[in-house]
């Protein structure tokens, strides 16, 4: 089993963009994105130029002894550290078993610790049963439902967003670790 501190977050970097790019368009990864459609080499970069510096968001590519396997996200993150909400990808379509709560147990770390938020939130679109069951898996409780929030190309979507407060993380987190990354999670 490959050891816990193989695997990493770090900042999107500029040499990124053209992987990220394939990432972002491939079927199963944006058909669970509030837009759909592919995404151009000019908007991405735009987006990449717009959240670069932005202190209320961090971009991050998630690996595992420096080979990239997917992107975490979180943005709105309040200045008193209260909370911020997060996304999240692998690129694989069929990724490893366990690298989902791999990834998961990382970023929240990354979230509770070097972030230091009070709360994680996530919005999923109601139709994405898995992220649902996954987010419910990790603590996240259910705190509303947006009627109709994704709209993208005259498809309108509920979406569920859901919260985990640091309290609750660190309740579990040693159960988490272990359930990811076997006794070396410790």
């Amino acid at each position: 089993m490959i050891p816990r501190d193989a695997y990493r977050l770090r900042p999107i970097a500029r040499e990124d963009l053209d992987l990220l790019l394939a990432w972002r368009n491939a079927p199963h990864i944006r058909r669970w994105m509030y837009t759909q459609r592919p995404i151009s080499r000019e908007e991405h970069v735009a987006w990449f130029e717009r959240v670069r510096t932005m202190e209320s968001a961090r971009h991050l590519i998630f690996e595992c002894a420096g080979n990239p396997l997917g992107v975490m996200n979180f943005v709105g993150i309040r200045s008193d550290r209260t909370e911020a909400s997060w996304g999240f990808y692998l690129a694989a379509a069929e990724p490893p078993r366990g690298m989902g709560m791999k990834l998961g147990v990382v970023g929240l770390a990354f979230a509770f610790e070097s972030l230091e938020l009070s709360k994680v939130r996530a919005e999923v679109l109601t139709s994405n049963e898995r992220s649902l069951a996954f987010h419910r898996k990790l603590g996240f409780r259910d705190e509303e439902v947006l009627v109709q929030h994704a709209v993208d190309d005259g498809r309108c979507e509920d979406v569920n967003v859901l919260g985990l407060v640091r309290d609750h993380w660190r309740l579990s987190r040693e159960r988490f670790e272990r359930s990811a990354f076997g006794e070396e999670g410790r």
